[in-house]
C-alpha cells in the first residue's frame, strides 16, 4: 500500500492563503484508491499549508479614502504566513525536526517557556525553572516498546514552603522535593509527566531524560500509541497467524494544557442483540479514570478531562467482524 494526496487550490485569488490536501491510500500494484484502513500504518501527511497565489494589484488611494493604504504583498513576504500557519499547528510540540517543516531561522518563535509542552525526541533536557505559572505541567512520549529515563540535574525548590514535584505513567506516581538533584526516574512504559509546583518566582527543576528499549512487555503486540494534536482511530485488525488477543488498546497523548476530543465517524459493533459474542469500546479518560461503554451502531462525540486518554477495543477472537473508525482532535481546557 502507498499514501497519495491530491492538492487543492489556494483558498486567495492573490496573496498569501491556506492550501489544504485530500489524502487517499493506494495499492502499490494497480494504483488504485483503497479503504484509508489499510494505510493507518503511514505517518499522517500534512494537509494544510501556507500558500501565495501571486501579488496582488496596488490600490490607488482616493481623495475620498478614509486615509487607508493597502501594502502591495510580494512573494519575498509570504515565508512568514506560511511559516506561521506551520508554526500554529506543531507549537505545543517538540518534534524531531524531520517532521516539522522547515521554517527560516530568523522567523524562528520563542516557545514562550516550557510549560504545557509534549515532548517526542529520544532525548533532551527540560527546564522547569524562572516558569511564570505556580503549575507547569510538561508531557514526554516514545514509541511503544520503549520506556523513559530521567534524571534530575538541579532543583531550587523549596520544600518547606510546600513546593513539590510528581512524577507519573501509566505504571507509576512519584514525589518529590528533597535529595532531588541526581535522582533517577523511570517511567517503566513510554509516557512519562511532570507536574511542577512552586511558589517563589525563579524556583524550578532542571531535567534531562533519555530513552531505550523496555525489558520488560508492557503492551500487546495489537495496541497503537498516537500523538500529536489529531489523528485517526481504527479498530485493530489482527493477522490470521497472529496471537489473537482478548483486548486491544489504542493510547492517545496530547499537549498537557490540552483536551481530546473524540468524534466517531463510523462504528458497527456487530448486532447488539447478541449477547453470546459481546463486542464493546470502553474510553477511559486516565486523569479522572472515569469509563464510558459503547456497542453496537451508536455513534457518539466523547471529551476527556486531560491530555490522555485509553481505547479498548473488546471483541470475540472467533468473530472479527467489527469496523471502528474515529477522529480525535486536541481541544482547549474548559
Amino acid at each position: 500500500m502507498a499514501c497519495g494526496f491530491l492538492p487543492l487550490q489556494c483558498s486567495t485569488s492573490c496573496g498569501n492563503g491556506v492550501q489544504t490536501r485530500q489524502d487517499f491510500c493506494l495499492n502499490s500494484l494497480t494504483h488504485k484508491h483503497v479503504n484509508p484502513i489499510f494505510c493507518r500504518h503511514f505517518p499522517k501527511a500534512i494537509v494544510l499549508r501556507g500558500c501565495f497565489a501571486g501579488p496582488c494589484p496596488e490600490q490607488v488611494v482616493g481623495t475620498g479614502s478614509h486615509g487607508a493604504e493597502l501594502q502591495t504583498v510580494t512573494p519575498a513576504m509570504h515565508p512568514t504566513t506560511a511559516a506561521t500557519v506551520e508554526r500554529a499547528r506543531y507549537k505545543d510540540l517538540d518534534l524531531p525536526p524531520s517532521a516539522v517543516p522547515a521554517v527560516p531561522q530568523e522567523q524562528t518563535e520563542t516557545s514562550g517557556g516550557v510549560c504545557g509542552k509534549l515532548f517526542l525526541n529520544a532525548t533532551g533536557v527540560i527546564n522547569m525553572t524562572g516558569v511564570e505559572r505556580s503549575d507547569c505541567t510538561v508531557a514526554i512520549g516514545r514509541p511503544l516498546g520503549e520506556e523513559i529515563t530521567l534524571i534530575v540535574l538541579e532543583s531550587s525548590l523549596n520544600c518547606s514552603a510546600g513546593e513539590v514535584v510528581l512524577f507519573s505513567g501509566r505504571m507509576m506516581w512519584q514525589t518529590g522535593c528533597k535529595k532531588l538533584p541526581l535522582s533517577l526516574i523511570n517511567s517503566r512504559t513510554n509516557t512519562l509527566i511532570v507536574k511542577q509546583r512552586v511558589l517563589l518566582p525563579g524556583n524550578g527543576v532542571v531535567l534531562q531524560y533519555n530513552s531505550r528499549n523496555t525489558t520488560k512487555k508492557y503492551y500487546q503486540d495489537c495496541d497503537k500509541q498516537l500523538f500529536g494534536p489529531r489523528g485517526e482511530i481504527v479498530n485493530p485488525v489482527q493477522s490470521p497467524g497472529q496471537r489473537h488477543e482478548g483486548v486491544c488498546r489504542t493510547f492517545i497523548n496530547v499537549a498537557p494544557q490540552h483536551r481530546i476530543a473524540i468524534r466517531a465517524v463510523y462504528i458497527d459493533l456487530g448486532s447488539e442483540n447478541n449477547q453470546t459474542h459481546f463486542n464493546y469500546i470502553l474510553i477511559r479518560d486516565v486523569s479522572t479514570m472515569k469509563t464510558m461503554v459503547f456497542h453496537g451502531r451508536q455513534q457518539f462525540f466523547w471529551q476527556s478531562t486531560g491530555s490522555q486518554a485509553e481505547i479498548e477495543f473488546h471483541e470475540n477472537i472467533k468473530e472479527h467482524r467489527t469496523s471502528f473508525w474515529a477522529e480525535y482532535h486536541a481541544a482547549e481546557p474548559k
